[in-house]
C-alpha cells in the first residue's frame, strides 16, 4: 500500500535539498553553460528571460544554503584530529587547488578567455569558436572551487549536514553573515566585470534577464569562486586553531603544514581571481569590447 502523497512543504524541502549548496551551484553552472552556448543559435523572437531566470534562481538558492554546507565542511575538518592518517586526504584535495591556481594564472586565463595578444589561437580560429572555447574554460574554472569544497567529504564521509544543535546554530549564523559579507564585498570590488546587471543596480530591474544568460554568468563567475573558497578557508583556519591547542597530537606537524598550505593556496586563488577579472574589465572598457 502506498501512503498519502507528500505535502507541499515536504516536496519543497526535497526540491531545496537537491539544489542546496554546491549541488545547486553545479546545476546553475551547467544551466549557464548550456544557455550561453545555445543562445546565439536561438531565434531573436524567443525571449531569453525564461532561460536566464532558472539559472539565477538556482544561483540564489545555492548561495543562500552554502553556509549550511560550510558548517559541515568545518565539522569534517575538525574530524581530521581523530583521523588515523590525516595527511593522505589533505594531500589529495590539494590537487583541486593546484589546478585552480594554474588555471587562474594571468597568462593562461587571459589567453583562454580570448584576449587577442595573449591567445595563441587568435587568427587560427573563428571568433565564434574562440568564444565557445572561452565559455567551456570559464565553466571548468568555476567548477574547480566547487569540486574542491565537495571533496572535503574525504575527511569524514559520515559527516554530511550539521545537526540542529545550539552550538552549530551559532556557527551557522556566523558563517551566513560572513559569507554574505564576502559576496557583497566581491560584488562591489568586481562591479566593472559584471556591470551592467540590472538586478544588482539601484533601482533593480529585470532588464538584464531579458538580455539572456550572459549577465547571470558574469555575476556567477564574480561571486561564486570567492564565496566557495571562503567557506573552505574558514574550515581550515578553524582546524589550524585547534591544532595549535592540541600540542600533544601525534600528527600535529602534518596537520599544521598541510592546513597552512591549503590556506595559502586558497588565498592565492582568491587574489588571482580578482586580478584577472579586474584586468578583463579594464581591457574591455579601454577597447570598447
Amino acid at each position: 500500500m502506498t501512503g498519502p502523497p507528500p505535502s507541499l512543504l515536504v516536496r519543497l524541502d526535497r526540491a531545496l535539498h537537491r539544489v542546496h549548496g554546491t549541488r545547486g551551484l553545479l546545476w546553475a553552472s551547467l544551466v549557464l553553460l548550456l544557455a550561453s552556448l545555445l543562445e546565439p543559435a536561438l531565434p531573436d523572437a524567443l525571449s531569453r528571460f525564461w532561460i536566464a531566470l532558472p539559472a539565477f534562481a538556482l544561483l540564489v538558492t545555492a548561495l543562500a544554503t552554502l553556509p549550511r554546507e560550510g558548517v559541515g565542511a568545518q565539522d569534517r575538518a575538525r574530524a581530521l584530529l581523530d583521523h588515523p592518517d590525516p595527511g593522505r586526504p589533505m594531500l589529495r584535495r590539494l590537487a583541486w587547488l593546484a589546478l585552480l591556481n594554474v588555471a587562474l594564472l594571468p597568462r593562461i586565463f587571459l589567453g583562454a578567455y580570448g584576449i587577442p595578444h595573449m591567445s595563441p589561437l587568435t587568427g587560427l580560429l573563428l571568433p565564434t569558436m574562440q568564444l565557445r572555447i572561452a565559455l567551456v574554460f570559464l565553466f571548468l574554472v568555476l567548477l574547480l572551487p566547487i569540486l574542491y569544497l565537495r571533496s572535503s567529504r574525504r575527511y569524514a564521509p559520515d559527516i554530511r549536514n550539521p545537526m540542529a544543535t545550539e552550538e552549530k546554530g551559532r556557527r551557522l549564523e556566523a558563517m551566513a553573515l560572513a559569507t554574505l559579507g564576502i559576496i557583497v564585498t566581491w560584488a562591489v570590488l568586481l562591479r566593472p566585470f559584471w556591470q551592467p546587471f540590472t538586478l544588482l543596480e539601484l533601482p533593480p530591474s529585470l532588464g538584464s534577464l531579458h538580455d539572456g544568460a550572459r549577465g547571470v554568468a558574469a555575476v556567477t563567475f564574480a561571486i561564486v569562486p570567492p564565496a566557495v573558497l571562503f567557506v573552505s578557508l574558514v574550515a581550515h583556519v578553524d582546524l589550524l586553531a585547534r591544532v595549535r591547542i592540541r600540542r600533544e597530537h601525534p600528527q600535529r606537524t602534518t596537520l599544521a603544514w598541510l592546513g597552512s598550505l591549503h590556506v595559502g593556496l586558497i588565498l592565492l586563488a582568491t587574489v588571482q581571481h580578482a586580478y584577472v577579472l579586474l584586468w578583463i574589465a579594464r581591457y574591455e572598457t579601454a577597447f570598447g569590447v
